[in-house]
């Protein structure tokens, strides 16, 4: 699959796995909340009614879904990072974002995998 461009590949994509998450399909849910849990790079979206977490190795590949997520074999977060990176700058620790994480996860029954998580801080308020 392509990697992203623009901010708008990004965006639509971030849209999507919102999708997956206010599904009223259980797989879709399962879906994101997995995403979510093993997910390392995020991009964090602070908006008016609170964070949104978006996974890189999803949100960095154009026009992704989740057939297309499963079905690519060839998926790697270090390249989308880099296509990420491109279009938003640098991503970074953040311990701030960290504990907003942590708090977003428990909000939706998510125990998060214990690794060290960056992220793309990125406001819309």
């Amino acid at each position: 699959m392509k990697t992203v461009k623009i901010w708008s590949d990004i965006r639509a994509n971030i849209i999507q796995l919102e999708t997956y998450k206010n599904s009223e399909k259980s797989d879709e849910r399962e879906f994101y909340k997995e995403i979510i849990r093993r997910g390392r790079c995020f991009v964090a979206l602070d908006t008016r009614n609170g964070f949104i977490f978006a996974t890189s190795r999803f949100v960095g590949y154009n026009g992704n879904s989740i057939k297309n997520h499963d079905e690519n074999r060839d998926k790697d977060g270090r390249v989308t990072n880099q296509a990420i990176d491109k279009i938003l700058g640098s991503h970074e620790t953040n311990k701030k974002i960290e504990n907003r994480f942590k708090i977003f996860c428990s909000n939706i029954d998510i125990k998060p995998d214990n690794c060290k998580r960056t992220y793309w801080n990125l406001s819309l308020l």
